[in-house]
């Protein structure tokens, strides 16, 4: 079965709010502030998606073979102490599937 590892950098934004990890639209688990969880996955084509309240991530979509190892990282959006207003007002309202990152390592 292939397994899915995904890891979250340390950040300050969101640092005590755990972000939900979706496969294929099920919840299947939620991760905390800079740490790392490795799922069972089923194999074939996969969505992976993560999501804090009303905002989510990109969504990819993987075709994993049995036995594939697969490392995955999230993370919430950028931002400085100038934009820092525009941007949550952005993420949260306008482009809300934008408010975190989901990448292959």
């Amino acid at each position: 079965m292939p397994k899915l590892i995904i890891n979250r950098k340390n950040e300050w934004i969101n640092r005590l709010r755990a972000y939900k990890i979706f496969v294929n639209d099920i919840e299947i688990g939620k991760i905390n502030n800079d740490k790392s969880l490795t799922f069972d996955i089923p194999e074939g084509l996969t969505t992976i998606e993560a999501k804090i309240d009303w905002c989510g991530s990109n969504t990819l979509v993987l075709n994993l073979s049995q036995d594939e190892i697969k490392n995955i990282s999230v993370q919430g959006f950028k931002w400085n102490f100038f934009n820092m207003y525009f941007k949550i007002f952005y993420y949260t309202i306008i482009n809300r599937k934008a408010y975190l990152t989901l990448t292959e390592e």
